[in-house]
């Protein structure tokens, strides 16, 4: 994979080149700016593209907006030390398909690329863990509807309120198949390996209280 990186501390390159070079990822470009990363991909292409949200020039979420409509725009995977779930879903609206924290362990970081080079959405389970954290201290609900489409928010409401597959499938009036394929990506989104898993996240996050109190 031919990688760029963005980030206002230029001393961290050496070490993520080291670290991309182990798994034979080439690391072609690298910006302190996010104007950097744009005057770049005017000329020249990437696969994967690590971006930093805090910026000199201008933040993260700008930069993904200005390169939205990119001629084979790469695929995107946020690192970031300060975030919210505002930043989160913001990214990810703006065409982010990962988002990691910047003190994630090197294996983090290869699952990252390796599920974001397929086009699919990746956020570490730190990530989650802290806006979890975060929430509890503030008292607030933190919302991982926002993450997921609607058809994918309603085969979680429903498997959450205790439907099986197949009273699910003909609820949402789908073949299994595809059902199967919404719980995967769900998964995926959130950072779970298991339909357990992700009932057990979902209910720390007072999900379906959230989306009773949002209808």
């Amino acid at each position: 994979m031919k990688v760029f990186l963005v980030d206002d501390h230029d001393i961290i390159f050496p070490a993520y080149e080291a670290l991309l070079k182990q798994e034979r990822h080439e690391v072609v470009g690298k910006s302190t700016t996010g104007q950097g990363l744009i005057d770049f991909l005017e000329n020249d292409t990437c696969d994967i593209v690590f971006l930093d949200l805090v910026l000199t020039d201008m933040d993260g979420i700008e930069v993904l907006q200005k390169i939205y409509n990119v001629e084979n725009k790469p695929k995107v995977i946020v690192v970031s030390g300060e975030y919210d779930t505002d930043h989160i879903q913001k990214a990810l609206i703006q065409g982010a398909l990962g988002f990691i924290d910047k003190n994630e362990v090197y294996e983090v970081i290869f699952d990252a690329i390796r599920i974001v080079s397929r086009g699919k959405k990746f956020i570490s389970q730190n990530i989650i863990d802290d806006i979890l954290r975060m929430s509890i201290e503030t008292n607030q609900i933190v919302s991982i509807d926002g993450l997921l489409s609607s058809r994918q928010n309603e085969a979680l409401e429903l498997m959450l309120e205790g439907y099986n597959t197949k009273e699910i499938s003909n609820k949402m009036e789908i073949e299994s198949g595809t059902l199967w394929k919404f719980f995967q990506r769900i998964r995926e989104k959130l950072g779970v390996k298991s339909n357990i898993e992700l009932a057990k996240l979902s209910l720390k996050h007072n999900y379906l209280n959230k989306k009773k109190q949002s209808e």
